[in-house]
């Protein structure tokens, strides 16, 4: 995703709870991608938070380039909040929840980075 621009069609698992305890931001994305970022968030049982959240948020999307914006830098300076690309969630739900429970497993060892 080199532009942050979400593909739009990708075949999605059908459990609404996939995501439940997830807590998602977005930095770097387009207006229409982060609203259809929260949809698809929400369907599958996650909760979506326009404003970072030191203590709520658990998992920060951040599109290709955006390592320089201030949600990417208090997420990796509080090292709380799991910075994950946009593949991510689509794997997440793709694969049924798959990623989500190898990335809970391995939280120490993905917080400041990608979990794949």
């Amino acid at each position: 995703m080199s532009s942050g621009h979400v593909p739009h069609g990708a075949e999605v698992a059908t459990s609404s709870q996939l995501l439940a305890g997830v807590r998602v931001c977005v930095t770097g994305f387009e207006p229409e991608d982060r609203e259809d970022i929260r949809k698809l968030v929400q369907q599958f049982g996650g909760a979506y938070d326009a404003e970072l959240a030191k203590h709520a948020c658990t998992h920060l999307l951040a599109a290709e380039g955006a390592h320089d914006t201030a949600k990417y830098a208090a997420a990796k300076r509080w090292g709380n909040i799991a910075i994950v690309p946009f593949a991510w969630l689509q794997r997440c739900v793709e694969e049924k929840g798959a990623c989500l429970r190898v990335c809970l497993r391995r939280r120490a060892a993905f917080l400041h980075g990608f979990c794949f």
